[in-house]
């Protein structure tokens, strides 16, 4: 939000509100506009009767004429954010990196107390050092939801495959050499039916063979399974502890099936939610830009119409380049990486798929690279900046994606 943005807003108000949000309680102040304090540190309920009250409270202004101040805490804050902003009030957010290192401005003492706080948050926003609050709604808040979830079930399956990997290590070193996966379906297969004693075992290594090339669907030959077989069997690896390291395996290999499957229902349900979305069937559009990663953006920027430049968008995401110059010092500008990690991530994944598969954004890449002699990361993320600004034009205007107005202009 640009600063004469927040002058409008503040021109408008009549008392501005500062929330320290609590789990059980929020505490209150009102400052008006030119500074006089009305209300200084009132304990308010997290609960209807507690909303009521505060709405009472502010009854005495027309809700359009305040404006209510909060630090994003945790997910303490979203309830009351979605309340007030239902009930006509303006909700803007504090940084609270900025109400830490505000709080001995104005008293010069370096305590901290939630009524302090309430203040500081309150007498920040009346300056106009507070930032917009978007609350998702509809499918949008959907993606964002699942989006989460994704990612932990994500990084849980991911750990899981660690410590299986790590196991394996120890009692079955070879495994790891002879498929590409833990997760394929061969190696699932053979953990799970025959563990480490079995495969170990050279008496089963027929019945092995012919699972590995049955499970594989005669991908892998008879001659590539018995030397599998062959590698298993004449293990160096650890051989006391075996039984609780069979445990072990069966519990792991449970939780990964869980996790994969589990993660393979939440990238269904994301892709189907983005085909909802306004902008979903012009971002996939886009070669390189899929169901998943176009549902996981959304999930992340929300509405784009809600945005006036493709720039506020970049800031978000942390990809805003920043520089530390000083006199003769002029430093290299790199991204600032102080946004959402998530939608950083997600947009590096359509940058990485796009130089591969989309020809034109592989162009723009090759003439920075081979032309430019940019690095490649940096060119890299010159590219994510411009399919990010692609994406956002097509997505808020509704068009669809044409190559050759990516490509205008670049002399190759």
């Amino acid at each position: 939000m640009k600063y004469n943005e927040k002058m409008g807003i503040l021109e408008k108000a009549e008392i501005v509100v500062g929330v320290d949000i609590g789990k059980d309680t929020h505490v209150i102040s009102i400052i008006e506009k030119n500074g006089k304090e009305v209300l200084i540190g009132k304990k308010v309920e997290n609960s209807r009767e507690g909303f009521d009250f505060l709405k009472a409270t502010l009854s005495p202004w027309k809700s359009k004429s305040v404006v209510v101040a909060m630090e994003p805490t945790g997910h303490y804050w979203k309830s009351l954010g979605y309340q007030l902003e239902d009930s006509g009030y303006k909700v803007v957010l504090i940084n609270p990196y900025h109400t830490k290192q505000s709080k001995e401005i104005y008293d010069n003492q370096r305590g901290k107390t939630d009524k302090k706080d309430s203040k500081l948050i309150a007498q920040l926003a009346r300056e106009g050092k507070f930032m917009g609050c978007r609350l998702l709604r509809g499918e949008y808040l959907e993606l964002r939801k699942l989006s989460m979830i994704r990612e932990t079930v994500a990084k849980e399956l991911e750990r899981s495959l660690t410590r299986m990997s790590m196991l394996l290590d120890e009692y079955l070193p070879e495994y790891s050499g002879q498929f590409c996966s833990l997760l394929g379906v061969t190696s699932q297969k053979l953990l799970k039916e025959y563990g480490i004693k079995g495969l170990r075992n050279k008496e089963k290594g027929t019945f092995i063979e012919k699972s590995i090339t049955t499970a594989s669907r005669g991908k892998i030959s008879s001659a590539r399974a018995e030397q599998i077989v062959s590698n298993l069997s004449q293990s160096i690896g650890v051989t006391e502890g075996l039984d609780s390291a069979e445990i072990t395996l069966q519990v792991l290999i449970r939780q990964v099936e869980s996790h994969a499957n589990e993660l393979k229902g939440l990238n269904k349900a994301i892709e189907e939610k983005a085909k909802e979305t306004e902008e979903g069937e012009f971002l996939i559009a886009i070669k390189g830009v899929g169901a998943l990663t176009a549902g996981i953006f959304l999930g992340e920027t929300g509405r784009l119409k809600d945005y006036t430049s493709f720039k506020q968008v970049e800031k978000l995401a942390g990809l805003d380049l920043v520089e530390n110059s000083s006199g003769k010092h002029l430093s290299q500008k790199k991204i600032s990486k102080r946004g959402r990690t998530l939608l950083r991530h997600v947009l590096f994944r359509i940058g990485l798929v796009s130089v591969k598969w989309n020809d034109d954004f592989r162009k723009i890449y090759q003439y920075k690279v081979e032309v430019l002699k940019k690095t490649k990361m940096s060119a890299l993320t010159s590219v994510i900046s411009k399919i990010l600004r692609v994406m956002f034009n097509v997505g808020r205007n509704q068009l669809m994606y044409d190559g050759r107005l990516v490509l205008k202009g670049l002399a190759y």
